[in-house]
């Protein structure tokens, strides 16, 4: 008969060392895959260099949110097409740290990235397979099997609440990591010209393809004329009516529903009264042979939320700029949404701060989400409210619905003390024989 205790943290913190040491010495050939595949800009890459280091340097802070928790057993981490590496960086190795056996679901959309990568952990850490099954087939296989105490899933809202009823069946713990509409909210005590340099960046980073980039821009009427004219020298910089391998910021979108989306979208703005003062238009080219579509970088006024563009995910490089006049009505517009990601704000009274915290999970003070990404732990709070992600986990007599910040590295574990004397038979997967 076999034996099994957790293994030892300091073992898996070699495994993730040298996980750590191993992407980065093959970043450069993982860029160029994401950026074939999906058109993964290199900006977005320079993002997760931090990340990346952060496995090599897993710290106190994080092997202390360990103490006196255990592993789940097994879980299971469905990751986005727009950024594996990126996804995988924040969930899959947290995941991993905290003892767990990991199955990971490649997006089929970056076959020869995911090959790449898979075989870089498959390599460094022992207790890790990945999949490229069809989605609802890898989801319901794991939901169904009673190894499988937790999954993970990066994907939209519109499909997640399908899985609800055999989520409550099974008793499976569900982390849903899902879409944004979040705000950038500019008052006229703000710094105008910081905002404005660093509204370009965050919204077209990646080509606006990151889940957590802000998709709606507001701007106190006070100020709105100069903010518009900074943010339009930024934009110049980089703009480009084409695709360009050499632009570090736009590339192709990598998901045809979103460029039709996108069009849509842009159209109905526009017939409806927006103005459109750079870009506009999603291109259809040829890239090596293959399909691809291209967003210009694009700046829209004279928005509202009646249109689509301002209500429903664009995924995409816009910038649609709506004006305020108090911090109640820019509170009321950040808030009027089914989304609850993150939210950017520049300004603003500390009482505002206080309540957009209570509706977006991550806020960005006076700073952006491209410079927070630098500083990204194992140890980074995630989450969101409303649609934008939720926990739902069964406590021994209800399933509950949890929506805010998290910690994955506490959600991936639980406490000794829920354990009987059984449970080396019970969870005997991912762990040291002895």
């Amino acid at each position: 008969m076999k034996y099994y205790t957790w293994s030892e943290k300091k073992h898996r913190q070699l495994e993730l060392r040298k996980l750590g040491q191993a992407i980065l010495e093959n970043k450069e050939t993982l860029y160029k895959l994401e950026n074939e595949e999906v058109g993964l800009t290199r900006d977005m890459y320079k993002t997760a260099e931090g990340m990346m280091q952060s496995l090599e340097t897993v710290s106190g802070r994080e092997l202390s949110l360990l103490e006196g928790r255990v592993p789940l057993g097994e879980v299971a981490v469905v990751l986005p097409y727009n950024f594996s590496l990126g996804a995988f960086l924040v969930s899959g190795t947290v995941a991993y740290l905290a003892g767990n056996r990991v199955h990971v679901k490649f997006s089929s959309k970056s076959r020869k990235t995911s090959a790449f990568l898979g075989s870089l952990i498959s390599d460094a850490l022992s207790d890790f397979s990945y999949s490229y099954d069809p989605e609802r087939k890898f989801i319901t296989e794991h939901l169904k099997n009673p190894d499988t105490k937790a999954i993970l899933v990066f994907g939209h809202d519109s499909w997640s609440e399908s899985y609800t009823n055999l989520v409550r069946e099974t008793g499976t713990k569900w982390i849903f990591e899902g879409p944004g509409k979040d705000p950038f909210i500019v008052f006229s005590n703000g710094d105008i010209k910081k905002s404005a340099q660093m509204a370009v960046y965050d919204f077209v980073t990646n080509s606006g393809q990151a889940c957590a980039s802000p998709e709606r821009c507001y701007v106190h009427e006070d100020i709105d004329d100069e903010f518009l004219r900074i943010l339009m020298k930024e934009v110049g910089k980089i703009y480009s009516d084409e695709v360009n391998e050499e632009s570090e910021f736009l590339g192709f979108l990598g998901s045809e529903t979103v460029a039709h989306r996108l069009k849509k979208q842009l159209k109905e703005a526009v017939d409806m009264g927006a103005r459109t003062e750079i870009g506009g238009e999603v291109r259809e080219n040829q890239i090596n042979g293959k399909k691809k579509y291209f967003a210009q970088a694009t700046v829209l006024t004279n928005v509202n939320h009646d249109m689509e563009i301002m209500r429903e995910e664009s995924f995409a490089p816009v910038i649609p700029i709506q004006t305020f006049s108090t911090e109640e009505e820019a509170l009321q517009l950040a808030n009027d949404s089914k989304y609850g990601l993150t939210a950017t704000v520049f300004g603003g009274s500390s009482g505002f701060l206080r309540s957009i915290r209570r509706t977006h999970a991550i806020i960005f003070e006076n700073d952006t989400l491209v410079n927070s990404m630098k500083r990204v732990t194992l140890a980074t709070q995630w989450g969101g409210f409303k649609n934008s992600g939720w926990i739902l986990d069964w406590d021994g007599l209800h399933f509950n619905r949890k929506e805010g910040p998290r910690l994955l590295l506490r959600e991936f574990t639980e406490p000794v003390r829920k354990f009987c004397s059984q449970c080396r038979r019970l969870y005997h997967h991912g762990y040291a024989e002895i």
